[in-house]
């Protein structure tokens, strides 16, 4: 192994921005998702329950 090259660590660059690109769109995706929630429990208590599925598709923006 005495021809072996040293590793420089490019590829684990890559490999660790990668990562931090999908964390980053995990998290927006996930607040989303929490804000979507939101929305529509707010629906479920202002109006109440057994709403209709098309009814509640209007109410949500």
């Amino acid at each position: 192994m005495s021809g072996a090259e040293p590793c420089t660590g490019s590829n684990s660059d890559g490999g660790h921005r990668e990562k931090k690109k999908r964390q980053g769109q995990f998290r927006r995706q996930h607040l989303l998702t929490q804000r979507i929630i939101g929305c529509a429990i707010e629906v479920h208590r202002t109006l109440g329950p057994g709403l209709l599925e098309s009814a509640c598709e209007q109410c949500l923006p």
